[in-house]
């Protein structure tokens, strides 16, 4: 069996890989992420996160507004 080995698990690396395996048949070759984090993070919501306070409904919404 052939393996193919993806460098990096970030968005990029996991994705390829997913899509790869998807292509694949059962058996025809097995897909490999190597990377020295055991995670990885989703980073398309981090802007909006950190640049607005209160955003996706936080706890301290009320806070900035003096509402508390």
């Amino acid at each position: 069996m052939r393996r193919i080995l993806v460098v990096g698990g970030g968005y990029a690396g996991f994705y390829t890989a997913w899509r790869l395996e998807k292509k694949l048949r059962r058996g025809e070759a097995e897909v490999v992420i190597v990377d020295p984090r055991p995670y990885m993070t989703y980073q398309p919501f981090l802007p909006e996160a950190v640049g607005s306070p209160g955003s996706r409904g936080s706890g301290s919404c009320c806070r900035w507004r003096g509402r508390c």
